[in-house]
């Protein structure tokens, strides 16, 4: 029997069915192509996410209003993670922006904060790919901001590529500032998805402020000279680099967003 340790807060009711499996985790789909990961305790809590002990083996995933049942077997219902936070970031960000170029992966797009990080892109596309990149974040940061999103949105590696991460780091800065950005969220959201379903609720999370605990406590402590160090390595360790992409989307939409004004 499947034991759960926390369910998300942006789970929605239906019938899911088993898409992919990764190690640590198991993404199922609802009929209407909605997202929720069946995760271990490594991978830790989401809005998204349910958190289970032991082994993931199972074919069908339900959830209604009070339930969760895994091959129609029912389960107690434990904590729900709650993915939203109050705090806004309104302090120096150099210290985040040191730790996240020193712990980034060379391939990551730290590239976008030290030119320096060029040369760890070698072949004729890599080269391509940050001059694409480049020119694409620049449009971002514009007034014709839309044409930067589509450019942007689907470009690079990974399983979610490193443009789709970026532009969630982009979408949850916009949701910790002050001034209301919602038009402008709204906006590159609608523009930002595609075909990668993996992608698409991710920055469906994003648009809404749901953070997953790695970044939540990275927002949490972005602030703290003691822990931030700690917090940062936390937060890259799932996935090559898609936290740090994300991370760099975070800090540029942080200290570059007064162009949307």
């Amino acid at each position: 029997m499947i034991e759960v340790i926390s369910y998300g807060d942006k789970l929605e009711n239906g019938t899911y069915k088993v898409h992919s499996k990764f190690d640590g985790v198991v993404n199922c789909l609802s009929e209407n192509n909605y997202l929720t990961s069946v995760v271990s305790e490594k991978i830790g809590e989401g809005p998204l996410n349910i958190v289970v002990k032991g082994n993931i083996n199972f074919q069908e995933l339900v959830i209604d209003n009070e339930n969760i049942f895994f091959n129609q077997t029912k389960t107690a219902l434990p904590k729900k993670y709650s993915s939203k936070i109050e705090t806004k970031v309104i302090s120096d960000l150099e210290l985040f922006k040191k730790y996240l170029l020193n712990l980034s992966s060379d391939k990551s797009l730290a590239f976008l904060l030290d030119p320096k990080r060029d040369k760890n892109f070698t072949t004729s596309f890599e080269k391509e790919f940050i001059k694409r990149m480049k020119a694409a974040v620049e449009l971002l940061f514009s007034s014709d901001f839309i044409a930067g999103v589509k450019k942007i949105k689907g470009l690079g590696f990974g399983l979610t590529p490193s443009g789709d991460d970026f532009l969630c780091g982009i979408l949850i800065a916009l949701n910790l500032l002050e001034h209301d950005f919602t038009n402008v969220i709204n906006t590159i959201y609608q523009e930002a998805l595609g075909e990668n379903i993996l992608s698409n609720a991710s920055l469906l999370c994003a648009r809404d402020g749901s953070l997953f605990h790695r970044t939540k406590k990275l927002v949490q402590e972005i602030s703290n000279d003691e822990k931030l160090e700690e917090v940062i390595k936390e937060f890259l360790s799932i996935g090559a680099t898609s936290s740090a992409d994300m991370g760099v989307g975070l800090y540029l939409g942080l200290t570059r967003s007064n162009v949307w004004l």
